[in-house]
């Protein structure tokens, strides 16, 4: 819990790679990297929708997520990390992260007592650097957390 009322919560994110259990391959799924487009947090009775995460659209590959121009339009990861732009372009030069994507927030105050929800993917064209409207997609459900303020604060 951040202050009186508001609650902060990290998500991490990646899609499974092929020595995991619930591993699929590519031919089976139907696509190689896949793009977040929107997310349904449940926080209580409130329901918080809306693109993506904090203007980030992190794209998913196996063990990880490839950091560019289209996951980061507003170049938010490259002021604290060590990322080049190329100069004539001010493209940010792609990179595949071998880690999970964090999302990091918290919520504004409220005496909810349950945090869930579900994200939206479609699957990820590299050549486009877009999510492919001619799949519908899917939705990852995260699992409903009960919230509880411990007995000790420190």
């Amino acid at each position: 819990m951040v202050e009186m009322g508001s609650w902060a919560y990290s998500i991490r994110m990646r899609q499974l790679r092929s020595d995991e259990e619930g591993y699929e391959t590519e031919e089976k799924r139907g696509f190689k990297n896949c793009i977040l487009t929107s997310r349904h947090l449940i926080i209580g009775d409130q329901h918080v929708r809306g693109e993506a995460v904090i203007g980030f659209y992190p794209i998913l590959c196996e063990g990880g997520w490839i950091l560019n121009s289209r996951s980061d339009p507003h170049h938010q990861y490259t002021r604290s990390r060590y990322v080049f732009l190329d100069a004539e372009e001010k493209r940010l030069e792609e990179t595949r992260k071998e880690e999970e994507f964090i999302y990091q927030s918290r919520t504004g105050p409220s005496r909810a007592e349950i945090f869930g929800g579900d994200f939206h993917f479609v699957p990820y064209d590299e050549k486009s650097q877009n999510g492919r409207s001619d799949q519908a997609g899917f939705d990852a459900a995260m699992v409903s957390i009960p919230l509880r303020t411990p007995k000790f604060l420190y």
